[in-house]
């Protein structure tokens, strides 16, 4: 007995009498249809599935966090608070400070170049830092097999042009705002002048803006020196271009472009991934004698900046490594930019200043004791005594005896001391986490409940 057939389609409702074998299946499958039992069971399994995955994700989402907020991470929709404004500095500043000439344009200068070193430093802890780190890590585990190693670089090769250009405009920036600060705090302005009441004024958050960006510099340089998959990729995609070059209708290029494309890629190597790009910044031309502008044999300069020094370390060294320390131990890495590039510039006259020298034995000592390491991300690192040590050398060297015996010997007595307390630290600050979060669940509960009400 035959399915009743409509058309071309078997009928989704056979005759129950009928044979197994008698049904009428779709002219224009390829393969039998299955029964309609079958079906529904397939789709049962699929929703059981569907449904257990689910219920997976938001117990491994629950689990992350100490309370029962939600994960902002797992959040569909999302509010920037970041204020907004459109106008300007100088329509932010008034028109009554116009009439004090100095004050105004010290005041615009300075803001608007703090300000790019602001968009400047949340860009790369945004955008291209985090990416950096993860370069190379596989979901897995496993090892790049070749060919995988070339695609991975070729893929991230557009983030490191965007590193380079932000490198680039960083120093750009940086350049000016060390002149700027030179000519103010220069000799010429030291009789009377408009400009010399300012020379008492030390300007602190401009300070804290130049150190924060060589800070990012400073991280940028670590982040890819530690990170092997760099150098191991780039000397295999290195290789892969060598074949390019030799023939490069194969891979559909001519020779030109291919050298052109060479020549980026060796650039790009010198400049991010030979430890320079902190260096490049330090090397660049800060002069101009033009316009009597001076950096280097600048004593009014060097004293400034010694007492910005002074002031930054006093600021970070308290609450340094206490339960309400903040985000200063990031901040050490920008102040250790700021020494280096205070060596860099007055490299024959710091080691004998008595106060440089005091000031680096201070910090030398701080750190030790207090911060031997700061963690990057990831297995990452950064030890700011070896780094001190390697990048203002000429200070060190005259300060303290052998500074790789001491940095070791610091580092050995800092894990002494925390393996009596880290699992007593740990607990206690799992206890102010649950305690915080149950109170802002308990406070945000209420306020939920005021307003439906």
């Amino acid at each position: 007995q035959e399915a009743p057939v409509y058309g071309s389609v078997r009928c989704p409702y056979p005759d129950p009498t009928m044979e197994e074998d008698a049904f009428v299946y779709d002219q224009f499958m390829d393969q039998p249809d299955k029964l309609p039992q079958d079906v529904q069971l397939d789709k049962m399994a699929k929703f059981t599935s569907n449904y257990s995955d689910q219920l997976t994700e938001m117990e491994r989402t629950l689990d992350e966090t100490a309370g029962e907020m939600w994960d902002p991470w797992n959040d569909s929709v999302g509010l920037d608070l970041h204020p907004q404004t459109k106008e300007s500095i100088e329509e932010v500043m008034g028109d009554g400070t116009k009439d004090n000439k100095c004050f105004f344009k010290l005041t615009l200068g300075f803001t608007t170049i703090v300000s790019e070193l602001h968009d400047l430093v949340a860009e790369a802890q945004d955008r291209l830092l985090p990416a950096l780190l993860i370069f190379g890590d596989q979901p897995d585990g496993r090892s790049l097999e070749d060919g995988e190693v070339q695609l991975c670089f070729g893929r991230i090769l557009p983030l490191l042009l965007d590193v380079w250009k932000f490198c680039d405009r960083t120093y750009t920036v940086v350049q000016n705002l060390v002149r700027q600060l030179a000519s103010l705090y220069s000799p010429k302005f030291k009789k009377k002048s408009q400009l010399t009441a300012y020379q008492a004024v030390h300007f602190v958050p401009v300070w804290a803006a130049l150190a924060d960006a060589l800070g990012i510099l400073v991280a940028l340089d670590e982040v890819i020196q530690q990170n092997e998959a760099f150098s191991t990729s780039a000397t295999v995609y290195k290789r892969m271009m060598r074949n390019v070059r030799n023939g490069p209708e194969k891979y559909g290029t001519d020779l030109s472009t291919a050298k052109r494309f060479e020549y980026l890629m060796l650039k790009l190597e010198g400049d991010l991934m030979d430890d320079l790009i902190f260096q490049n910044c330090l090397d660049r031309d800060y002069e101009h004698p033009s316009n009597d502008i001076h950096v280097h044999g600048n004593p009014i300069f060097q004293e400034e900046f010694q007492r910005a020094l002074q002031i930054q370390f006093q600021y970070l060294s308290k609450g340094l490594g206490q339960p309400y320390e903040t985000d200063k131990r990031h901040k050490i890495i920008g102040f250790c930019g700021l020494f280096a590039m205070y060596g860099a510039f007055f490299a024959d006259k710091a080691p004998k200043d008595s106060e440089a020298r005091k000031l680096f034995k201070s910090v030398w000592e701080c750190l030790q004791k207090r911060l031997p390491v700061i963690h990057l991300g990831g297995d990452l690192q950064f030890s700011p005594c070896e780094w001190l040590a390697r990048k203002v050398s000429v200070v060190a060297n005259a300060v303290i005896k052998d500074p790789p015996k001491e940095i070791h010997a610091a580092k050995r007595a800092f894990l002494t001391q925390m393996e009596g307390v880290f699992e007593g630290q740990v607990n206690r600050l799992y206890a102010d986490v649950v305690a915080w979060s149950s109170r802002l669940e308990s406070k945000c509960g209420q306020d939920l409940e005021g307003a439906a009400a």
